[in-house]
């Protein structure tokens, strides 16, 4: 049965992390799972490197993606206006209402439009909900926040302070961590309706980018592909070429 390339590639591979010798060149302990999805290289290119520089430079971009730290905290600031809308009372008593909020701005990251979902007590003025932060690109910001509303400084008005926690999103926000500080200034035109201004201001935390990912697995790749030819490659006797003269002698005999 004709076994694919890719097959002994990964027997290979395995074999090769198991191994003594390349654990202590380069004890990198999260290689047996990411060697599933590393990739083989070109035979011109592996036969143009020697085994151990190559697998030094492979250990290398291996380690340097393992231990690659997150991106540090960035600064954090968008401002918005619109509406926000009573959309359920949830208790006549309190009141206890469900707020639904749409804003548009500007802020860093391109962020250019603020929604959130909150359930507000006016009897304590307390209250909680999630939001999210659109950038003009489509990519979202997710958060979950805590809200003190007050009163402001005529009928009608109000002050909202509070703190948003982020809980990833998606796009260039696929994992983002960080928090915002929330105010946030209200002014009722109905019984259901109130035009609102927020600033949220704070730091995000973003995941790395995917190229550390590609480093990690070119780094593995070219450790196992490195291997595969180098065991591959049966040995061979060099000696040396029979000369004109021992030709005709041979001719001779």
């Amino acid at each position: 049965m004709q076994v694919s390339g890719f097959t002994q590639f990964l027997s290979v591979t395995r074999a090769l992390v198991s191994s003594n010798d390349v654990g202590q060149i380069c004890p990198v302990p999260r290689w047996r799972t990411a060697l599933e999805s590393s990739f083989t290289l070109g035979r011109k290119t592996l036969m143009a490197l020697t085994f151990p520089g190559a697998l030094a430079a492979a250990c290398t971009l291996a380690v340097s993606a393992l231990t690659t730290l997150p991106a540090a905290a960035q600064a954090f600031n968008v401002n918005t206006s619109g509406t926000s809308q009573v959309v359920e009372v949830i208790n006549p008593i309190g009141p206890v209402l469900r707020f639904a909020t749409q804003t548009t701005g500007a802020g860093t990251f391109g962020l250019t439009g603020h929604f959130s979902t909150d359930i507000v007590n006016l009897g304590t003025g307390a209250g909680s909900g999630t939001n999210r932060f659109v950038a003009a690109n489509g990519d979202e910001l997710l958060g979950a926040f805590s809200v003190q509303l007050s009163p402001g400084p005529t009928p009608g008005t109000l002050f909202l302070n509070g703190v948003t926690q982020f809980t990833g999103g998606t796009g260039l926000f696929a994992g983002a961590t960080g928090s915002a500080t929330m105010e946030a200034f209200g002014q009722f035109i109905s019984d259901t309706e109130a035009v609102v201004s927020f600033s949220h201001i704070g730091q995000l935390s973003l995941v790395p980018e995917p190229g550390t990912t590609a480093m990690l697995l070119a780094g593995l790749g070219l450790v196992g592909a490195l291997a595969w030819h180098r065991r591959g490659a049966a040995p061979r006797l060099v000696g040396p070429k029979p000369g004109p003269l021992h030709s005709r002698s041979s001719k001779g005999e």
